[in-house]
């Protein structure tokens, strides 16, 4: 019997070019919220705290009711839409009217019957009539986008405004509560973040930063999570460094 030598194995590949670390910075960090992901819940006018939908901690998503405000700005908005559909609905019965008294100016003075100054005036009431039409429909327009931005309905007469969550997240901060009277539209009702993603900030060592560029990886540990690791990217490398740490601020 003739025992056959095994032949070794050869695989072909391609050179690539990759890149790799030349050096390992460690520094701490600590955790930040996402200042693009955070946002203050104002009331949108003046008014008082009728109903508190939402808790400290709760999660809720963007548009859902987290606060009923009573204002008389509520019932004032609707009011005033409907009077300005009023105005527009008989601005358009002027200009229809212009316009047949217009036709028919154009008929008399066509049979000799009219004369030409009664067109000419006819015309020019047809283009007041439109000018008209046209600013009764853009006073409609805007206080429609008035009841918008408070989140009211039409159709539906009312003085309780609900205050929406502007983005999904959790609620960080609540400082508002039933029966509160707030005429101070800039004074946030609460806060809201979205957590999905967050900041961490490391102080780097001036002479180490230079090893540090923007879009790098960067593994992440917590005491309070052992063996896990984390991962991110720098999103930001501060243009100046701290003269008393003579450190620079990096942010993944």
């Amino acid at each position: 019997a003739v025992a056959e030598r095994p032949q070794p194995a050869h695989r072909t590949a391609a050179v690539e070019t990759r890149d790799f670390p030349i050096d390992e910075i460690v520094a701490p960090g600590k955790v930040e919220l996402n200042p693009n992901r955070v946002s203050k819940v104002l009331p949108p006018t003046p008014g008082r705290v009728r109903r508190v939908l939402v808790r400290l901690g709760d999660a809720v998503q963007a548009g859902q009711p987290v606060v009923v405000l009573e204002s008389a700005d509520a019932g004032l908005a609707l009011a005033t839409y409907a009077q300005a559909e009023a105005q527009a609905h008989q601005a358009a019965i002027v200009l229809a009217k212009s316009e047949k008294d217009l036709a028919r100016a154009r008929e008399l003075n066509a049979a000799k019957a009219a004369p030409l100054k009664e067109v000419v005036t006819a015309e020019a009431d047809v283009e007041t009539a439109r000018a008209g039409l046209a600013m009764a429909k853009t006073a409609a327009e805007e206080s429609l986008h008035r009841l918008q931005l408070l989140g009211l309905d039409p159709a539906r007469h009312t003085h309780e405004i609900s205050v929406p969550a502007p983005i999904s997240g959790k609620v960080l901060d609540l400082s508002v509560a039933p029966s509160e009277m707030r005429n101070d539209t800039n004074q946030p009702l609460m806060t809201i973040a979205d957590l999905s993603t967050v900041w961490i900030t490391s102080q780097v060592s001036e002479n180490s930063i230079r090893l540090v560029t923007v879009g790098e990886p960067v593994d992440i540990e917590f005491p309070a999570y052992p063996g896990e690791v984390f991962h991110g990217r720098v999103r930001r490398i501060a243009d100046t460094f701290d003269a008393d740490t003579r450190t620079v601020k990096v942010q993944a």
